[in-house]
């Protein structure tokens, strides 16, 4: 995983047989990955050739009444009757495709019939260096149950420290992401407890900014200034 010029991850991932290469936004906020591939509609400009599943011995295109299919719910787009899984999620960023099977390659290892969305219709702000995204909990999202490796290609960064905790992440009924629970801020040697103000936190690696609920952020804010004891500047944006 590399850091992008911007405030994003890129995951490099081989898509394909053989395989081809793609530099994926790591997003833990997407429920489905996707690259974009030919034939384009509407492409972002990337680096790398865009990716051609016509030319993959092992691209297995889904149809709309494939169980995988079904699993996309309200991201099926159902304005299309071609008999193909055709899906479309995302605002004033989006992505829109077929649903497809292929085979991601990681160094020296394999996993068939992931089940991965070919864009060719892509709009946003996406790096010239990226080529699509990828969900960043697993290889394979546990809503794909038909894969055999779905619950074991969880994605590990480096090796754990002695004296690594770790905290449980919080699943909701019919909700894809994940989520913490923040019962505390520690500034320095202070603890500031949310007591009341605990709240559940969607983890998204592919938002810029962390969100605080109102009372806790001027919690933090309160803290932040008895600790720093300067007066904060008064900055207008002209």
């Amino acid at each position: 995983m590399v850091a992008s010029p911007g405030l994003s991850y890129l995951m490099e991932v081989y898509v394909g047989t053989p395989p081809v290469k793609q530099m994926m936004y790591a997003d833990m906020g997407s429920s489905v990955s996707w690259i974009q591939c030919l034939p384009c509609e509407n492409c972002f400009h990337q680096d790398l050739p865009i990716f051609n599943p016509y030319a993959s011995a092992s691209s297995q295109i889904l149809l709309d009444s494939e169980h995988e299919c079904m699993l996309l719910e309200d991201k099926r787009d159902l304005t299309k009757s071609n008999g193909v899984c055709n899906y479309a999620f995302g605002g004033n960023s989006y992505t829109r495709g077929v649903l497809f099977k292929e085979t991601y390659t990681l160094g020296p290892s394999s996993i068939t019939h992931v089940a991965l969305g070919c864009g060719h219709n892509n709009v946003g702000l996406f790096e010239q260096q990226c080529t699509g995204l990828h969900t960043a909990y697993c290889l394979v999202s546990d809503q794909f149950g038909s894969n055999p490796d779905a619950r074991t290609s969880k994605i590990s960064f480096g090796h754990s420290p002695e004296g690594t905790i770790s905290t449980r992440l919080w699943k909701m009924q019919d909700n894809p992401n994940y989520y913490i629970l923040l019962k505390s801020i520690i500034i320095g040697d202070t603890v500031i407890p949310m007591g009341g103000l605990s709240a559940n936190f969607m983890l998204d690696t592919g938002s810029t900014l962390s969100y605080l609920p109102t009372k806790a952020y001027q919690i933090l804010v309160y803290a932040l200034r008895n600790m720093i004891g300067k007066k904060p500047l008064n900055v207008r944006n002209e």
